[in-house]
């Protein structure tokens, strides 16, 4: 499957959750947040990736990591509940692979938040995100 395949259809799973395409109006934003850009918005990111080979080198499964940030000029709890919720029912079929589990967790505490610059919001979380992945 394509490098980018994963992170789309993450996207694709998040905006088709009514909740979330009403309270980010499209603002989820893959690697770059554009300059126009409101609150809130959800930034993410692949921050990793490992694999497991068997002994003829082949993949038998691949991990993607993600960070996914929401800023918001409000309370965002709701929305925070939503994208976990959807995050972890992501799974099966993603071309020829397959999406076994999804694991969401809470940032650190000493997390570095990327995705704001001198406007900071008055709500901020972030997540980790790590996408278990087998070759079909």
């Amino acid at each position: 499957m394509a490098y980018f395949a994963i992170p789309k259809l993450l996207r694709q799973t998040l905006l088709a959750n009514p909740t979330l395409a009403t309270a980010l109006a499209g603002r989820l934003h893959y690697q770059e947040i554009p300059q126009t850009s409101n609150f809130p918005h959800v930034w993410y990111t692949r921050s990793g990736r490992d694999k497991e080979t068997d002994i003829a080198n082949e993949e038998t499964l691949r991990i993607e990591r993600y960070t996914f940030e929401i800023a918001s000029d409000q309370d965002a709890e709701t929305t925070v509940g939503q994208i976990i919720e959807t995050l972890e029912a992501f799974e099966g079929e993603a071309g020829d692979e397959l999406v076994q589990l999804v694991e969401v967790e809470d940032a650190d505490d000493d997390y570095i938040f990327q995705s704001i610059g001198e406007e900071l919001p008055s709500y901020l979380h972030a997540l980790q995100v790590a996408v278990f992945v087998l070759p079909l």
